[in-house]
């Protein structure tokens, strides 16, 4: 049996149909960091994140703040890191995620082929987003 599912297709509507259409008890999940919140008004229960190895505290409180009815709040916390959001998408992944943990001292190695490593100019784009948090 199904009980779960990550929705990454950035399409709120489909998501929306997904939660309308299924038992109460099947999670949808986000699997766009940038929508978790917006998943989270039609009925979504939480996401799968890249994000969160970088900014992991505040898409909790995001998430607990949106679930405890401080809407607002939430809400600021989204468009805060809704930057490093974006920036961690504009390459193939895992190269930003891992770019950024590293700029942060954690060593992680580097991508295997066929991926690439950032270039400069994408990482001095995320180096500056992060420098901002």
């Amino acid at each position: 049996n199904i009980s779960a599912i990550k929705e990454a297709s950035g399409d709120l509507d489909a998501i929306t149909k997904i939660i309308a259409e299924t038992p109460e008890d099947f999670y949808v999940y986000s699997g766009d960091d940038g929508l978790t919140l917006p998943i989270l008004a039609v009925g979504g229960r939480g996401v799968v994140s890249v994000a969160s190895h970088i900014v992991g505290s505040d898409m909790q409180q995001m998430i607990k703040n949106y679930t405890n009815g401080q809407t607002a709040t939430a809400a600021l916390i989204h468009q805060k890191l809704l930057p490093i959001m974006k920036e961690l998408f504009k390459a193939p992944n895992p190269a930003p995620v891992k770019t950024a943990l590293q700029l942060k001292g954690l060593d992680v190695g580097s991508v295997r082929l066929p991926l690439i490593p950032l270039n400069e100019d994408e990482r001095l784009s995320l180096s500056s987003v992060i420098s901002e948090l």
